[in-house]
């Protein structure tokens, strides 16, 4: 949240492990959200409720892997990153270029 306020970013984090739900929520939000930073998690090899849904509302992301990239989820960028703190950096920077 910090990093996001210096880049004079809004940022909103929301936590779900429910796939169906991170769906919903962008569909209920899609008219408010201009970027998407994503943690996919298990989702990354099977996120296609997520993926149909991203590419519906045609809003751009960026992907986070743990040590692992994307498969399913690949957005404008995909960030291979061990330190969860310098993916989230580089990836605001990213999405700030992107919008």
């Amino acid at each position: 949240r910090k990093e996001a306020k210096k880049r004079q970013l809004q940022l909103t984090i929301i936590q779900t492990n429910d796939e169906s739900r991170a769906a919903t929520v962008l569909q209920q939000y899609r008219n408010k959200i201009f970027c998407i930073l994503l943690f996919p998690g298990p989702w990354q090899q099977s996120g296609h409720v997520l993926k149909d849904t991203l590419e519906l509302l045609s809003i751009p992301f960026i992907t986070i892997s743990l040590g692992e990239g994307a498969d399913v989820l690949q957005g404008i960028d995909n960030i291979v990153e061990e330190d969860i703190y310098k993916a989230g950096v580089a990836a605001l920077d990213r999405l700030k270029d992107s919008i």
